[in-house]
């Protein structure tokens, strides 16, 4: 073969080659396009254009915390319980003392021995009692919370061994559980209540919408993904939705459902991807709405972010991951107030009375705290 038709051939594969790489681009393109959704959860939510007030806060440094990164804080009369994020922390558990400023030794070790965890997604206080939920060995474990303060220990524990995966849980008591996200469920339904020791389910709330049957259900189960908090004194539950500014707070009793949506009253955006099993795929105009959050007996605490997908740059990777905001409602769905932050947060906790706030400073990895009205 002379040198001319060689590199004729040469040519005519390249050019194949680039035809070939066109097309399957605009492929995915097009697929990309024609799974592209935009949902909006729920048709019979309650909108609101503003919050009635805003404040601006200023957090004060309460105590150098380098040990761990919070994931949540729970406040118990002059000691905050840290639950740490298990990748970030040497251990699960840190206490602080607000009388001494001091903080504890920390407690549950990572491993997959008794008392140890791997993957703990949520965590909690109900009554005289600490918990938390390991999503990857998908085990709930239960100890005195007076002792694991008072020891900076989680023995002895009760630990429970759950049938089904759920996204996150929160303990009604130390039987009982509301979850959501069961991964292995084609259930409709959003919220189950199960009981730990026999893993029979036996209450239901919430549905998902009919008209996304078409779409496979671990896709609807990231479309719903969100917190979940129980109200302290119990009888009402709240979910703050992950990827649009929704909430909807449960009657337990009855199972009438309060969903509230605004101020920017945007739904979900997404595409249904699909590897070993479908799940949620993000497009640009995904947005980022509840980081996460907490409760009292008074308000509902929801720290907002507001960003869109595009913004997921490590230049920007604080707008999506965390908040500059909290969103602050009644238990009967009435929005009470915006808090604007002066930095990004994950963590929070609150006062019993509702007049402190605490939270965790992801760049100087300081515990922090501000008075709010």
């Amino acid at each position: 073969m002379s040198i001319k038709n060689k590199n004729e051939n040469m040519r005519k594969l390249e050019n194949i080659r680039n035809i070939l790489i066109i097309f399957i681009c605009f492929q995915i393109i097009m697929s990309c396009k024609e799974n592209s959704v935009e949902v909006t959860l729920n048709n019979n939510a309650i909108m609101f254009n503003e919050f009635p007030r805003e404040d601006t806060i200023t957090f004060e440094n309460l105590g150098d915390y380098k040990t761990g990164v919070p994931k949540k804080i729970f406040f118990m009369d002059s000691t905050l319980i840290l639950f740490n994020i298990p990748k970030k922390s040497k251990h699960l558990f840190n206490n602080y003392s607000l009388k001494k400023g001091e903080f504890s030794k920390g407690y549950v070790s990572k491993g997959k021995g008794p008392g140890e965890t791997i993957g703990a997604s949520c965590a909690g206080v109900i009554d005289d009692k600490l918990w938390f939920y390991d999503i990857s060995l998908n085990k709930v474990l239960i100890t005195d919370k007076k002792k694991a303060i008072k020891n900076n220990s989680f023995y002895p524990f009760k630990e429970y061994k759950l049938k089904n995966h759920y996204s996150r849980i929160d303990l009604m008591d130390s039987l009982n559980f509301y979850g959501i996200g069961n991964f292995e469920s084609t259930s409709q339904s959003i919220i189950e209540k199960t009981n730990l020791i026999s893993n029979e389910k036996d209450e239901y709330y919430g549905e998902f919408r009919d008209d996304l049957n078409d779409i496979e259900h671990g896709t609807i189960k990231g479309v719903y993904n969100s917190s979940i908090n129980i109200k302290p004194s119990g009888k009402s539950i709240v979910l703050g939705y992950r990827h649009t500014d929704l909430i909807e707070i449960y009657n337990l009793d009855s199972g009438k459902c309060i969903a509230v949506q605004g101020p920017e009253k945007y739904g979900v955006n997404f595409v249904a991807k699909k590897k070993t099993m479908s799940y949620m795929g993000k497009n640009e105009k995904t947005r980022k709405s509840f980081v996460s959050g907490t409760v009292t007996d008074n308000y509902i605490y929801l720290i907002y972010s507001g960003a869109s997908a595009k913004n997921t740059s490590e230049e920007n990777r604080f707008d999506w991951q965390y908040g500059k905001f909290i969103y602050v409602y009644d238990w009967e769905g009435n929005p009470v107030k915006k808090i604007i932050l002066d930095r990004h947060i994950y963590a929070i906790g609150i006062s019993d009375d509702d007049k402190t706030l605490y939270s965790h400073d992801l760049n100087t990895g300081y515990l922090i705290y501000a008075k709010i009205n």
